[in-house]
């Protein structure tokens, strides 16, 4: 059956238009405090909205950063968003702590100060994704590709990159980045890392290989 752009913006609206009605007739505040994960009916609308194919949507008027922005929606469980493909998406200042976008499909999202503190980003694809003044401490990047990301002003406290390509990237020059954390990351032609962080990712490196059978 054909399916004009009009209806798909439309069901996109319903579905979240469902999810924050839900959220909001529990407490008020969010979902249940004693509720340890999403309930499936909010999931599956979130797993649409997230996995819909990008054409014909505009996702920067869409009801995903509607919801995402609500004062209302409180993440006080992970949105499973694994996998979803959300290239090009505007989620600026979206609440998305410990969201789960492990292997997303984020190539030039922005995520411009937005909370994802404690989210999941495990091999997703970032590249030239906006990260800038986001609050991204204790997330997990590991594996992920951020190459030529902006990361300028963004807290990346206790961050993990392990494996990570930051390629390119614009980092926070107040970064409180700890080397074991960035093990194993590419970090060629990355600007705003202090001079102080480099010199200790070298020194972590290179006592790391001294270390190793065989050396």
């Amino acid at each position: 059956m054909y399916e004009s752009e009009k209806d798909r913006e439309t069901a996109i609206e319903v579905l979240t238009g469902f999810m924050r009605t839900h959220v909001r007739a529990t407490t008020g505040e969010g979902l249940l405090p004693h509720q340890d994960h999403v309930p499936d009916d909010l999931q599956a609308a979130a797993d649409v909205i997230g996995r819909r194919p990008d054409k014909g949507i505009h996702q920067h008027e869409n009801s995903l950063v509607a919801f995402t922005q609500d004062p209302d929606w409180r993440p006080l469980v992970p949105l499973d968003l694994r996998r979803a493909e959300l290239a090009g998406i505007r989620l600026e200042k979206a609440l998305l702590c410990r969201a789960d976008l492990r292997q997303a499909e984020l190539t030039g999202a922005d995520l411009s100060f937005a909370k994802c503190a404690e989210a999941e980003f495990h091999e997703a694809r970032a590249q030239g994704a906006k990260f800038h003044g986001a609050d991204v401490s204790l997330a997990d990047f590991s594996g992920a590709d951020l190459r030529g990301a902006d990361l300028s002003t963004a807290d990346v406290s206790f961050t993990i990159f392990a494996g990570a390509r930051l390629d390119g990237a614009t980092s926070s020059t107040y970064a409180n980045i700890s080397p074991r954390l960035c093990v194993g990351a590419s970090m060629v032609g990355v600007t705003g890392i202090s001079d102080d962080l480099r010199k200790s990712l070298k020194e972590f490196v290179a006592r790391i290989d001294d270390a190793e059978p065989g050396q």
